[in-house]
């Protein structure tokens, strides 16, 4: 339920500033990862652009086991934190630290003992797999920083520093593209590895700073619990997966166009890996959805998760409509700038990327839906939804379409896989959990209960959400002291945001019943304010009421800053009145 002028403002407030810095971050990572190869086919040629294309599975598969455990670190800890548990998500982040770091050791050492096999088997050789081995000697040490870079990526945006998180992807690259084009005059495609590689460290120094900031939750520590260690895999298979599918998407291309076609056709490899991955820009959607979605789902609170997935929907289908303008409308340019020059491959390619782009909306659903199930436990649906969507359905349309259409056909099959895979799952979800459950799945992770108000935080508003909170109590047979009493609190918590803001604030307020009582959980975007310290200063009447309060009730009060804004729970004695009318 909504009050005031604007339709939920504070989730909007919590949401699109989350969603804008992790789109930034994505744009940032994709430019990053083709500029790369722009930069290559404008300054040196052809046949380099080939090798850094064969580079990147590596990488990617390396950023995969990168993120086996940090991918669904934000889900856990807003889990804990959405279940008022600090100390738990504090020692989940403390084994995310850990994993990161042993993974950094070893992660390179695994790159180098492949490196090589890999590029022959990739069928380079002369200067291809010179350039190749150039490139990927840089490599191994953006490998070696990726593990960490990862895990700042995905908690300090999910910790509420958007902005700091926008600015990190920015210098990332920037710093890429300065350092590639200046040393790559100098010192050739070697000159791209150290752009990159000085593009992520600029971008690890710059989140550490939100570790210094009042608003900061993440508690620097290492922690090493092999329950932990099952959790985070869990919740990050999926997530993860994308970078192994994505390389290999990268060598079945590779592979399926060395054979059909001949090596002369093996820049359209690139093109349409290049292409495919704009669409982890969606992935964007996801992870903005996530923490938002984990912490109302470890609330319980069905109407939360409705509105989270809601706003994510429209943002999806507005992103995909763009990017599918800007496929067409860009294509000869795209193509142009990897130093295509054979007009017969020059043509195909811009007909291809047109072709993948028409169909963008749905790889953008897909990836906004399983990172929704992530956050609501269905990572096996979620990880099968993605291997169908990047891999399997690839090929086959892949493997069908080529010997039909020729090198065209392997763009429709690629462009053609998540609109079928789309509709695959929605027939499926519609069919085995019941068409009333898809898309939300409230009613199988048993998070469909209470009630949630979001409103601007004024006096007329708090009035209405009292009154609303009364009826609904009362139809579920609630104590009218009960009653009182948390309307009581409902009152005065958001009097104590209007006396402590000057500007416009939003608040939401939800009210669970449970079976041990009736749940309150407040959050607002005002001032931080942590309203359990004893040193905390009254600024009226009702602050004292407040006090006195918690004073009496402090084993069932949390508050604890989540996503950067205030977040309360008080849990109320439970009173529901009998047949008879008598309380229970």
């Amino acid at each position: 339920m909504t009050f005031g002028k604007k339709r939920m403002g504070y989730l909007k407030q919590v949401y699109f500033p989350l969603l804008f810095s992790l789109l930034i971050s994505n744009v940032a990572a994709t430019v990053v990862t083709i500029s790369d190869s722009f930069v290559a086919g404008i300054m040196l040629s052809q046949e380099a652009v080939v090798a850094i294309n064969v580079v990147q599975p590596l990488y990617r598969c390396a950023s995969f086991l990168g993120a086996v455990f940090s991918m669904g670190l934000p889900i856990v800890y807003g889990r804990y934190m959405g279940q008022f548990e600090k100390n738990s998500a504090d020692r989940v982040f403390g084994f995310g630290i850990f994993s990161a770091l042993v993974l950094s050791v070893i992660l390179p050492v695994l790159f180098h003992l492949i490196e090589i096999p890999y590029y022959k088997f990739s069928g380079l050789s002369g200067i291809a797999l010179q350039y190749a081995s150039e490139y990927g000697f840089w490599y191994k040490l953006v490998v070696f920083m990726t593990p960490v870079q990862l895990l700042l990526c995905v908690m300090v945006p999910s910790d509420g520093d958007d902005i700091l998180c926008a600015a990190a992807s920015i210098a990332q690259l920037v710093i890429n593209l300065l350092v590639s084009v200046m040393l790559c005059k100098r010192i050739g495609i070697a000159g791209i590895g150290i752009g990159s590689l000085s593009g992520v460290f600029s971008s690890i120094i710059i989140y550490s700073f939100h570790f210094f900031k009042k608003s900061n939750s993440l508690r620097l520590n290492i922690s090493v619990s092999v329950k932990d260690a099952l959790d985070l895999l869990k919740y990050s298979i999926s997530d993860a997966s994308d970078y192994l599918l994505i390389a290999l998407f990268a060598v079945f291309m590779n592979k399926a166009i060395s054979v059909f076609f001949g090596e002369r056709f093996l820049i359209l490899a690139s093109v349409i890996i290049m292409i495919t991955d704009f669409q982890s820009l969606f992935d964007g959607i996801g992870d903005a959805l996530t923490p938002v979605v984990s912490i109302y789902a470890s609330e319980k609170n069905g109407d939360g998760v409705r509105a989270a997935y809601n706003i994510s929907l429209r943002c999806t289908v507005i992103i995909g409509a763009i990017l599918m303008c800007a496929g067409f409308v860009f294509a000869p340019a795209i193509c142009t700038y990897l130093g295509i020059t054979d007009p017969d491959i020059l043509r195909i390619a811009i007909t291809g990327v047109r072709i993948i782009g028409a169909a963008f909306i749905f790889p953008g659903l897909l990836y906004m839906y399983t990172g929704y199930l992530n956050a609501i436990g269905y990572i096996p649906l979620s990880l099968v939804i993605l291997v169908m969507m990047k891999l399997v359905m690839v090929v086959i349309f892949s493997m069908i379409l080529a010997p039909l259409l020729g090198p065209v056909g392997l763009f429709v099959g690629t462009g053609m896989a998540p609109a079928a895979t789309w509709l695959i799952t929605r027939l499926y979800i519609s069919i085995r959990y019941g068409k009333n459950n898809y898309p939300y799945m409230l009613q199988e992770a048993g998070c469909d209960n209470g009630i949630m108000f979001d409103f601007e935080v004024t006096t007329e508003n708090i009035g209405k959400i009292e009154s609303r909170t009364d009826l609904y109590l009362k139809e579920s047979g609630v104590d009218k002291r009960l009653i009182i009493r948390t309307e009581l609190l409902i009152e005065e918590l958001f009097q104590m945001v209007i006396r402590n803001n000057d500007k416009k604030t939003y608040g939401q307020c939800s009210i669970m019943l449970t079976a041990d009582g009736v749940q309150l959980i407040t959050r607002d975007s005002g001032k931080i304010l942590n309203i359990v310290e004893d040193d905390m200063q009254p600024k009226g009447l009702g602050d004292y009421v407040i006090a006195m309060y918690i004073s009496r009730n402090k084993e069932n009060i949390a508050t604890v800053t989540t996503m950067s804004n205030n977040r309360y729970l008080f849990n109320v004695c439970f009173l529901i009145k009998n047949p008879d009318g008598k309380p229970a």
